[in-house]
């Protein structure tokens, strides 16, 4: 079943929240997020893209703290 513009809407919502509040996100944490229709490599892209404008990194596996400090621009 394909989502809804909505449902794409409340997914992208859920995962600024939790970047937020983390300062990251994994792919993987992604690829569980999203609605599945949203997982090609040319729908990610411009979400990693509202994400990084966020200044939530987004990383295949969980930064150390260092890494979120230097790419935070902190």
């Amino acid at each position: 079943m394909k989502s809804t513009t909505k449902e794409h809407k409340q997914a992208l919502q859920k995962l600024i929240m939790i970047g937020k509040d983390k300062g990251y996100l994994t792919y993987a944490e992604l690829n569980d997020l999203l609605p599945k229709d949203l997982l090609t490599q040319e729908q990610i892209e411009p979400i990693v893209t509202i994400l990084e404008e966020l200044d939530i990194v987004v990383s295949e596996t969980v930064p150390d703290a260092d890494t979120l400090v230097v790419e935070s621009g902190a």
